[in-house]
């Protein structure tokens, strides 16, 4: 077993007296259950970085469905229990890895939905070699288990050249100054996308990777590099690209992390490619990730391709039954996509007219016409939830602020600069869009103190330009 030279990391081990209990307790619990007869989709997936000496640093992530699981009758509600077990072989040897139990509860069976998933994750360390990793979910009240194997290979990372660790897929990624569970590291919450899976509900491509020696002496210190980021079909044909700008090295390392909007990739499957160029040496290194991309809508419109009146009336009757004040509700959200001829030819329409006017406009803007649902429009009321919910401010909704407007017009930025206050400077952030204009930068300063971020300068040459916005702004 000492060849296998495996270090667990974190103690995330159940103790055998509290599935002792779980056990017990399905066996007295008078045998009420419900499944949702849904499949679970269980999935694992890993990322492998740097550690010490040679050793390979492994995060292993699951995932599966809420309504897969299955639910018994308790005396408040109703209550599921699962195990996941998980295990590395190498040869004929074995050792477990880890030993999770989740456990839920609902008072009523309308409280789970489709999308809703629990995410967990492992973490070990490992020394060169080809190991085979072995996870086994287990339904604890039907007894049903599932189980995913495939090849672990452990490399050890290069200590001079240029390297980069795989690519972690994620479901979000936040800033988390103090490090408070297992998904936490380097500044970041990471929350992992076991399954890999983008689409409705979640068009952000969000991933984390980690960049190894870089190089720079004394005269260099300040050197930069830089990423490039791709997306590409089956046949590797690239779907989207986007050049990073040079970014100044914090050290021999650096995170490399961000988003990338998908609204407008279509359901397949494809590949996430990163490529890291060190300016000062001129070595790059990539690595590639697979994912893929499911919108039921994509699916049901080859069937109703054949009858497009089905989705001409789908579009027509969202607009009949507005009265005049929610339809000028409204065209104020979509205001800041609209050319001021439109703007100016909304302000003089009657009741019919405008509602043939807001559905002339979103027809007019919507990237897949055969689809049953408007991507553009679902993206455009999200991104105003997404701005209510972290700008709004006060009494004003965060649509109706700088972020929110930045945000609507141009979308959620590639990189978030945030720099927090001190007794000297306000506090401010910087959103950086690589694929605008070759790079432009919007600059948001709080400048009353009230978490009101104000645009004070962009690179966008429709927008605002202030170059001493340092000078003018930041100073208290």
């Amino acid at each position: 077993m000492d060849s296998l030279k495996i270090r667990k990391i974190f103690a995330n081990g159940i103790i055998s007296r509290l599935i002792f209990e779980i056990i017990i307790l399905v066996m007295v619990i008078p045998l009420v259950v419900f499944s949702q007869e849904n499949s679970l989709n269980f999935a694992v997936d890993f990322s492998r970085f740097r550690s010490q000496g040679s050793d390979v640093y492994v995060e292993i992530y699951y995932s599966f469905d809420r309504d897969g699981l299955t639910y018994q009758k308790s005396q408040d509600g109703y209550q599921a229990g699962s195990l996941i077990r998980t295990y590395v072989k190498k040869g004929s040897k074995a050792m477990m890895v880890d030993s999770l139990v989740i456990t839920d509860f609902v008072k009523a069976k309308n409280e789970i939905s489709p999308t809703q998933k629990f995410t967990e994750q492992s973490n070990i360390q490992l020394e060169p070699g080809d190991y085979e990793l072995v996870s086994r979910f287990t339904d604890l009240i039907s007894k049903k288990s599932f189980t995913v194997s495939q090849g672990l290979k452990i490399e050890s990372f290069s200590t001079d050249s240029l390297a980069l660790s795989d690519i972690q897929l994620a479901n979000s990624i936040q800033k988390q100054p103090q490090r408070e569970n297992k998904f936490d590291k380097n500044g970041l919450r990471v929350t992992p996308n076991a399954s890999k899976t983008y689409g409705a509900g979640l068009e952000q491509l969000s991933f984390y990777s980690e960049a190894y020696n870089l190089k720079y002496d004394g005269e260099a210190k300040n050197s930069t590099y830089h990423s490039s980021y791709y997306i590409m079909d089956q046949q590797e044909k690239i779907i989207k690209e986007i050049s990073g700008r040079p970014r100044t090295k914090p050290g021999a390392s650096s995170i490399i992390n961000g988003s990338f909007d998908i609204t407008d990739i279509p359901s397949g499957f494809y590949s996430f490619k990163i490529v890291v160029t060190d300016d000062f040496s001129g070595q790059s290194t990539e690595a590639l990730k697979e994912f893929q991309i499911f919108r039921q809508g994509d699916f049901l419109a080859r069937r109703v391709k054949a009858e497009p009146t089905l989705i001409e009336h789908a579009a027509d009757s969202e607009f009949e039954d507005m009265p005049e004040p929610a339809l000028n509700e409204h065209f104020e959200k979509i205001k800041y996509i609209a050319l001021k001829e439109e703007q100016g030819i909304f302000k003089q329409l009657d009741l019919a007219g405008k509602k043939e006017f807001l559905k002339n406009f979103w027809k007019s803007r919507d990237p897949q016409p055969v689809t049953l649902i408007n991507e553009r429009k679902e993206e455009y009321f999200r991104l105003i939830e997404y701005a209510n919910t972290n700008f709004s401010v006060g009494g004003k909704q965060g649509w109706k602020t700088d972020q929110g407007r930045v945000l609507l017009v141009y979308g959620k930025p590639d990189e978030i600069e945030r720099f927090p206050s001190n007794s000297d400077t306000k506090s401010y952030q910087i959103w950086n869009y690589y694929s605008i204009e070759g790079g432009v930068i919007f600059v948001f300063v709080d400048i009353m103190s009230i978490r009101e971020f104000r645009l004070v300068h962009s690179t966008h040459r429709n927008e605002v330009q202030e170059n001493e916005w340092r000078e003018r702004y930041l100073s208290y």
